[in-house]
């Protein structure tokens, strides 16, 4: 029984983990992004993407020649959207199919 409780516990403290490094990551990439590359119209996103939860990091406001940069919730960099090409792609699919979650930061 205390094997088994343990198991739990160890389960328990490793998602949860987990889910507060994701959280902690992104606080990271939006403080970085406020300091160093953000003007006063820039904006975080949350999106659905592919089935999973990404964070536009958009700045196009700033410049109609900046590019926005997409990250996961483990904060790897997808790619980019917008910028002087007009890219609309990440991992080879049309980011305008991503839908809307909600906005988690606003300067």
């Amino acid at each position: 029984m205390k094997q088994f409780l343990l198991l739990v516990l160890i389960s328990i403290l490793t998602f949860s983990s987990c889910q507060k490094k994701d959280i902690d990551c992104l606080t990271v990439l939006i403080n970085d992004f406020e300091k160093l590359e953000s003007c006063s119209e820039s904006k975080v996103d949350e999106f659905d993407f592919n089935g999973k939860k990404v964070y536009l990091f958009d700045n196009s406001f700033c410049c109609c020649d900046y590019a926005s940069d997409v990250y996961d919730s483990e904060c790897k960099l997808l790619g980019f959207i917008g910028g002087i090409s007009g890219n609309s792609m990440i991992e080879g699919e049309d980011f305008t199919s991503a839908k809307y979650v909600k906005t988690i930061w606003k300067k």
